[in-house]
C-alpha cells in the first residue's frame, strides 16, 4: 500500500493515492487490534481493492480517477466506534477463529 500510494501521488493520481493512503491506515488499525475484524471491514477493504484496481487502468480511459469519497468516509467510519470496544479481538464470522494477522 504505502509504495502504491506514493507512487500515484507522484504520478499525480492524488485520488489514488489518497484512497492507498486510508486503505493502509486501515490494514495497520486491524493489525494492532483498534478496528474490529469483520463481514463489514471485509467488505469496505474489498471495495476499496477493486476501486484501486479500476484506477490503475486510468491510462486506458484518458481520464484521472475521481475522489473515492464514499469508500474513504466507510473506512474512517470503520475506527470511529466506542473507546470500550476498541482494542477487542473480535473473531471473523466466517472463519470463526482469531485472525492472526493481530498480534496479542
Amino acid at each position: 500500500m504505502h509504495t502504491l500510494k506514493g507512487g500515484a501521488r507522484m504520478a499525480g493520481i492524488i485520488a489514488m493515492g489518497d484512497l492507498s493512503h486510508e486503505l493502509e491506515t486501515l490494514v495497520i488499525q486491524i493489525d494492532n487490534g483498534t478496528v474490529a475484524v469483520n463481514d463489514r471491514a471485509h467488505h469496505v477493504m474489498q471495495s476499496s481493492l477493486d476501486e484501486l484496481a479500476h484506477d490503475a487502468r486510468y491510462g486506458q480511459r484518458r481520464k484521472l480517477p475521481t475522489m473515492a469519497t464514499a469508500l474513504i468516509a466507510q473506512i474512517r467510519g470503520l475506527s470511529e466506534r466506542p473507546r470500550s470496544q476498541r482494542g477487542t479481538l473480535v473473531e471473523s464470522s466466517s472463519a470463526g477463529r482469531r485472525n492472526p494477522l493481530l498480534r496479542r
